[in-house]
């Protein structure tokens, strides 16, 4: 609809195009963040004492790194963190390969 006033250059040649805010969504929910391009980082493995090989990598999720601890071949990771870069990553892997290592797995590390 045109303004009544004939002074309004309002619609005068044709409706306006609807802004980003006038249309719907058409999408929704939205789709979810893509994560970073698929970057696994392993760092250590070490055969546990129930001759499980556990291992740890740095990985790029969708709000940055995180470092996964998990036994090989199983989907659930057994701990995780988030950090702000790869070289923090790189220093919590490294705490851990120490934790690991001062609980009696150094005689049988993998790497």
């Amino acid at each position: 609809m045109q303004c009544e006033n004939p002074a309004c250059p309002w619609w005068t040649d044709s409706p306006p195009e609807a802004t980003r805010f006038d249309q719907s969504f058409i999408e929704w929910p939205l789709p979810p963040l893509d994560p970073t391009p698929e970057f696994p980082e392993p760092c250590w493995r070490f055969v546990g004492p129930s001759d499980r090989i556990l291992r740890c990598e740095i990985v790029g999720v969708a709000t940055g790194w995180e470092v996964q601890t998990s036994y090989d071949g199983g989907d659930d990771p057994l701990r995780t963190q988030l950090v702000g870069s790869l070289r923090d990553g790189r220093i919590v892997a490294l705490q851990w390969r120490e934790a690991v290592e001062a609980m009696g797995a150094s005689s049988r590390s993998i790497w």
